[in-house]
């Protein structure tokens, strides 16, 4: 296959993956605002254990 043809190849499935991205993004930018108010907190905040924290490295 020539060089000419992958890179076509190539622009078409990038042209057909953000394709989809933007039809999906049609469908579920009207709704955001309506679920993520939606959500509900949880009651308790638990603590991060020190073993999760950032910057913390164990050897």
């Amino acid at each position: 296959m020539s060089i000419a043809r992958q890179v076509l190849s190539l622009a078409v499935f990038i042209a057909i993956c953000f394709g989809a991205a933007g039809i999906g993004s049609l469908f579920t930018a009207s709704t955001i605002g309506i679920w993520y108010q939606a959500l509900e907190s949880p009651d308790e905040n638990r603590p991060i254990p020190p073993s999760a924290q950032p910057g913390r490295f164990s050897i």
